[in-house]
């Protein structure tokens, strides 16, 4: 379901960058693809709180109907299960190409997802309202394997999104 690039920087920070599965001929909710979050990657023994900022860009060919993206934590790299949204956002038919982006910030308690702002990229400028925040308090197992999942629900099966999904994560103080 993809390729995978690693990703590191001399900063301390680390993450990875996947190119998923184009969705096309349906209005379902699909999986586009899962991202690998390995065991432990998320551990709290060093710092007070750890950073996760999780990027994904979608690019429509067609201009039929909405597009919507999802992101959320798993234990598999699709929808089956009981996944975790961490967000939505939805783009308008005539845009093609979205940008959606969440910070989940980590502590030795809670996890808290933010929206962060969203970039206004060659066609689609911030939309709020199709936006949702959550806060996840103790429900996310760092210690097994996590996938980030984008799911890709286009507004016509006449329309098709390829899109990426990248994170990156930096340990707090």
């Amino acid at each position: 379901m993809g390729t995978i690039i690693s990703l590191a920087s001399p900063g301390g920070s680390k993450g990875a960058v996947k190119i998923l599965t184009g969705v096309t001929g349906t209005t379902a909710n699909t999986a586009a693809g899962g991202l690998l979050i390995k065991a432990n990657t998320l551990n709290m023994s060093s710092a007070v709180f750890s950073t996760l900022e999780i990027r994904a860009r979608g690019f429509k060919t067609g201009t039929a109907g909405n597009c919507t993206m999802r992101m959320y934590f798993n234990t598999t790299p699709d929808l089956t299960g009981t996944p975790i949204l961490l967000g939505t956002h939805t783009s308008t038919a005539t845009n093609t190409h979205a940008q959606f982006v969440r910070q989940v910030y980590i502590d030795k308690t809670n996890t808290i997802v933010f929206n962060a702002t969203q970039n206004a990229n060659t066609d689609d400028t911030e939309n709020a309202a199709g936006r949702t925040v959550i806060v996840n308090s103790g429900n996310i197992d760092y210690t097994s394997n996590l996938y980030l999942v984008l799911a890709i629900q286009n507004g016509s099966a006449a329309d098709s999104t390829a899109s990426t999904l990248w994170f990156t994560k930096t340990h707090g103080y």
